[in-house]
């Protein structure tokens, strides 16, 4: 298992602090009580994230992986985090009482506190209506951007580059634009990757819990540490169930700027709704390794130095 970004459970967070405001708000609760409330709603959905995500693994320790749910556990995930919701809304209706005694009830609104109540809420309303429109208007730009053609360089030394027919396949779903190939030398298979996004959606992001460089076959990932002789990429050890070894070779590119720094990545993608077209995408170079990973790591230091160093998944602005 890899319990990825996507799991972290800020989705749930963010829905029991919004549950807990309005009720909080509804119920016309003291600041000392609704911070209360707030604070165990927080706690209410750490716990339920842990609650889901045991489950999860256990569900697939017990079907040897083979349960539906492993891959696709959004309805057990808020399933789970509605039934925890059910004690944390009964403890809160208990205690409301006694948390907004009958001298803190406002009195009968006035047509003027009507009035004002009204002007705060519509422009509370068109203030949270920005974000959806400004993402809704960052798509339509992205829509009309040119997509990239992706081509692989040829490399001397090497043949290809060839459609790739091993048993690595990256997953990004979304990219406007991917290209997977195989170079050969002897005996010798790297294969190298790229993908470009325009834009993003809930199902198809660059970083989502979705985008695996392990992609299906079994893989599991083992982060290592950046090569010393080319700090200008990530590495990473995918490993199957049969113990089968592939080297990968990765980074991130932003508007034609590589970063291996996936918080980067992060603020720079934010850093484009303020105007900018979105252009981001992935590069990575994968070979099999042996009983070790180091003549793999030599044959990807070998290719990347005759040319794929300058590898691009395109997104530079034309």
């Amino acid at each position: 298992f890899k319990v990825t970004e996507g799991c972290s459970g800020v989705q749930f967070l963010t829905v029991a602090l919004a549950t807990a405001a309005l009720y909080a708000f509804l119920e016309r609760l003291p600041r000392r009580s609704a911070l209360m409330l707030l604070a165990l709603s927080a706690v209410v959905a750490e716990l339920a994230n842990w609650i889901r995500i045991v489950a999860i693994i256990e569900i697939g320790h017990v079907t040897h992986m083979q349960s539906p749910i492993v891959e696709h556990h959004d309805v057990l995930s808020w399933g789970i985090f509605a039934a925890a919701m059910v004690p944390f809304l009964w403890l809160a209706r208990r205690h409301a009482p006694a948390a907004a005694p009958a001298a803190a009830v406002a009195a009968e609104p006035t047509p003027a506190s009507n009035r004002s109540l009204l002007a705060a809420v519509s422009a509370a309303t068109a203030l949270l209506a920005l974000g959806p429109l400004a993402a809704l208007a960052l798509q339509m730009r992205a829509a009309h951007e040119p997509v990239p053609t992706l081509s692989l360089p040829a490399v001397a030394g090497w043949q290809g580059p060839v459609p790739a027919a091993g048993p690595w396949h990256p997953r990004f779903p979304g990219a406007a634009a991917s290209e997977l190939a195989s170079y050969r030398a002897s005996d010798a298979v790297i294969d190298a990757f790229v993908a470009f996004y325009s834009v993003q959606v809930p199902r198809g992001k660059l970083l989502g819990d979705r985008s695996s460089l392990a992609g299906p076959g079994g893989w599991a990932e083992h982060p290592q540490p950046r090569p010393a002789t080319v700090p200008a990429v990530n590495e990473t050890v995918l490993v199957n169930r049969a113990g089968q070894g592939r080297l990968v070779w990765f980074w991130y590119e932003v508007r034609g700027e590589r970063e291996t720094s996936v918080t980067r990545v992060k603020w720079k993608m934010m850093a484009l709704l303020a105007g900018a077209a979105p252009r981001y995408g992935v590069v990575a170079l994968s070979t099999d390794c042996e009983t070790t990973c180091e003549a793999a790591r030599s044959r990807l230091a070998s290719i990347y130095a005759r040319g794929l160093s300058a590898l691009t998944a395109g997104t530079a602005a034309k």
